[in-house]
């Protein structure tokens, strides 16, 4: 009888610990949930470039492709250039123009692409890598081992081009235009001094009639 006694003891505590062994789920679903939400926050959170952007937003946007496009490249659009995305920013102070930045994504006609590579239209060098674009719009993308790259000496102009798909990148960015040095005011007109001595020339003679 003692035995048996033993045994449904330890047959009541086993069972017992193993339901407290069991997860509530009642405990831990707000958990996984508060994980999830936590998460889900901070891949929504902006990037440290676009905190930057919203700290100093530009003074203008302007979407307007052809026009991005002329003042990018210097030359209008033809009917085979196909802009998928455009965007200038200029930052405008008191003496005017202070900071400017623009985004191009176009499929280029073969003659963007003659003037822009084999013309080299502003001497642009072939880098290995692509250069960090800060603040770049979120269509600005690409695929780092599908390009390659033509960037200015003073790194102000960017040509990432397609090897697989006819497509162009562009980016350019620079500092706007300093004031001029103020006129110097005009100079007085100078009087010679003659110091109490005659002119050096007569005076007329009255005519008599």
């Amino acid at each position: 009888m003692k035995a048996a006694g033993v045994i449904v003891v330890v047959g009541l505590l086993t069972g017992l610990g193993f339901f407290l062994s069991i997860p509530d789920e009642r405990i831990l679903s707000p958990q996984v949930s508060n994980l999830d939400q936590s998460s889900s926050a901070s891949s929504v959170l902006p990037s440290a470039h676009a905190q930057s952007l919203e700290s100093n937003p530009p003074t203008l946007t302007q979407t307007a492709a052809p026009e991005v496009f002329k003042r990018a490249f210097w030359r209008r659009p033809n009917a085979e250039d196909k802009i998928l995305h455009a965007e200038r920013r200029e930052w405008l102070g008191a003496d005017g123009l202070e900071k400017w930045q623009w985004f191009l994504v176009v499929e280029p006609s073969l003659e963007l692409l003659k003037y822009l590579r084999e013309d080299n239209a502003f001497s642009l060098k072939p880098v290995a890598t692509v250069p960090v674009i800060e603040d770049a719009p979120s269509w600005f993308t690409y695929q780092e081992n599908d390009v390659d790259t033509l960037q200015a000496a003073n790194a102000q102009m960017l040509l990432i081009f397609s090897k697989s798909q006819r497509l162009l990148l562009a980016s350019g960015s620079g500092k706007g235009f300093n004031p001029g040095a103020p006129e110097p005011l005009p100079s007085a007109p100078t009087v010679e001094s003659t110091n109490g001595r005659l002119p050096p020339t007569s005076p007329p003679i009255p005519k008599r009639d």
